[in-house]
């Protein structure tokens, strides 16, 4: 009886150490599990082709080209492109840089090759004629540099410029006359990558602000204001610089007439005439409880508001009356020989 009771305890101590096995088994396995999630983790995803990237120095590095490229993500493997310019390379080129790096896994995404472009800002016409100006200015104070007009002999074609240079343009020389108006300048470019110097050679001069007529307009016609527009030309001799109010000119009739593209003045216009020499008009007399008309006709053309004489056709006397609309004209309660001449 003894032995068989040793026996069944010794069956049980021995389950007892398989479960306690098991259970150590499965806490070392849980524990190797998380310690390998946390380093997968803290590797991260693969290294991922990107499809296309902007650069702004002279290199391509592996972080341009990859996602997630770690600790080598500084390495430089390619020349960039030149600048403003684009160019490709094919993956294959980027896989072998990266293995030279020590990385070994990469995520094309299905792509066969990475675009890659070169950040730039063109300098163009504009900026050096800006550049012309600003020298000028510093050489004579006396010019009005915003009226400045600068033509080059031969335009300066847009120039790329890296977009990390702070001051890109330089006057090395500068020579101008403002008798001529000439200029000869040497102008040094920082591009970023080097020192580049160019000659622009052209003129500088005073311009002034002219109104221009957009149409053909006949002597008598009445303008609007979208019938004028102005511009800026050389100041020389003959050119008019009596400043215009297009907005004064709205509403006023051509003097002479007037070509397309041709510059005017203020003289050019004056108030159109309602009333025209031996047109029929009506004759009104106002005043307080008192209005009398009479048929007249005009001696004389008028504007509005001007004193034209005008023939009462009734009594066959020559009157004075003011132009008060289209084929109308009034006469003042003051004037009272005039009166006299009105019937009704």
């Amino acid at each position: 009886m003894s032995l068989h009771l040793d026996s069944r305890a010794s069956s049980r101590l021995a389950r007892a150490r398989r479960i306690r096995g098991l259970v150590v088994a499965a806490a070392l396995a849980l524990a190797v599990s998380l310690i390998l999630s946390k380093f997968a983790h803290a590797q991260g995803a693969p290294p991922k082709l990107r499809g296309e990237v902007t650069v702004a120095g002279d290199v391509v590095t592996l972080a341009d080209l990859l996602e997630n490229a770690g600790p080598h993500g500084n390495t430089a493997v390619f020349r960039a492109p030149d600048l403003g310019t684009t160019g490709s390379v094919e993956a294959a080129r980027v896989l072998d840089a990266a293995r030279e790096a020590g990385i070994r896994e990469i995520d094309f995404g299905g792509r066969s090759h990475v675009i890659v472009s070169r950040s730039a800002r063109e300098l163009g016409v504009t900026d050096f004629a800006r550049l012309m100006v600003q020298e000028i200015g510093k050489q004579d104070r006396s010019i009005d540099v915003q009226s400045l007009q600068v033509t080059f002999d031969e335009n300066p074609g847009p120039i790329a410029i890296d977009t990390r240079t702070v001051i890109p343009t330089r006057i090395a020389s500068f020579a101008w006359s403002p008798v001529s108006n000439r200029f000869d300048a040497v102008v040094s470019l920082d591009r970023g990558n080097g020192i580049e110097r160019i000659r622009l050679r052209g003129a500088a001069e005073e311009t002034v602000e002219v109104v221009m007529i957009n149409r053909v307009v006949d002597r008598g016609e009445v303008v609007g204001r979208d019938d004028f527009s102005v511009e800026r030309r050389p100041k020389r001799a003959g050119t008019a610089t009596r400043p215009v109010d297009i907005s004064q000119l709205a509403g006023q009739a051509a003097r002479r007439p007037m070509r397309q593209g041709q510059q005017i003045v203020a003289a050019d216009f004056a108030p159109p005439m309602l009333v025209n020499r031996h047109d029929t008009v009506t004759i009104v007399y106002e005043a307080p409880g008192l209005m009398l008309s009479v048929k007249g006709q005009a001696l004389e053309s008028g504007a509005k508001g001007q004193t034209i004489n005008v023939l009462n056709q009734q009594s066959k006397r020559t009157i004075q009356a003011t132009v008060a609309g289209p084929g109308k004209v009034a006469i003042r309660s003051g004037l009272q020989t005039t009166v006299a001449g009105v019937s009704q």
